[in-house]
């Protein structure tokens, strides 16, 4: 930022995950866009948490191909990143986008949910892949919602939801996936992370106010 845009003094008040997001409820008009973040990396956080756990009990793979898995899907991310994501959001604006993501995201959750063999399991990675959609507009929405001054504290903000996301996705994924698997569906943690996503959206859908800028929609 600035000078002329950065906080005059150092708050620790401000300093920590929960004081951070005080800057959501001095703009309430921030907050479908923060629940939809949250809810989008909280459901996320199926793949670190049991990723490993799951191809090994349904699809029985060994340690490399698991790895070969989770490769693929990191090389394809990041080739939609570069390919797919800032295109789409300049050609369809960032409304268009981030609902986009998010549709993406929960149908690659249920296609990987689904999948009874190891190949239909890889054609959820491009739902997965294409989920980026959603941050990446999200993000830049948020940014006009707040004045220059709070930029970087919106910032902080937006890490403080993702970091609690993470730290609460862990424990209820791996619970849904022993429950799941104590009932003859492996796929319940998947299930789990496309409604978090599905029901978190329903807001920002009767959201008025969540609107792209203009410079963004399409032509």
């Amino acid at each position: 930022l600035a000078r002329v845009n950065r906080a005059t003094r150092f708050a620790w008040g401000k300093a920590n995950a929960l004081g951070s997001l005080r800057l959501l409820r001095r703009h309430p008009d921030l907050t479908t866009l923060g629940l939809v973040t949250f809810a989008s990396t909280l459901a996320g956080a199926v793949m670190p948490s049991t990723w490993v756990l799951y191809v090994t009990y349904r699809y029985h793979w060994a340690p490399g191909a698991t790895g070969i898995s989770l490769a693929v899907l990191g090389v394809t991310s990041m080739i939609a990143q570069v390919l797919v994501i800032g295109r789409f959001v300049k050609r369809f604006g960032e409304r268009v986008s981030l609902f986009a993501g998010i549709g993406f995201g929960a149908l690659g959750l249920i296609a990987c949910g689904l999948a009874a063999n190891g190949w239909w399991f890889a054609t959820g990675f491009v739902g997965l892949c294409l989920w980026g959609l959603a941050p990446a507009a999200g993000q830049a929405m948020m940014t006009r919602h707040v004045g220059a001054d709070e930029q970087g504290e919106l910032q902080g903000a937006i890490g403080s939801m993702r970091g609690l996301a993470m730290v609460f996705g862990p424990g209820i994924f791996t619970t849904a996936f022993a429950i799941g698997i104590a009932h003859d569906l492996p796929g319940a943690a998947w299930y789990l992370g496309a409604a978090l996503l599905l029901v978190a959206v329903l807001p920002a859908l009767r959201e008025t106010q969540i609107v792209a800028h203009p410079s963004t929609s399409s032509g």
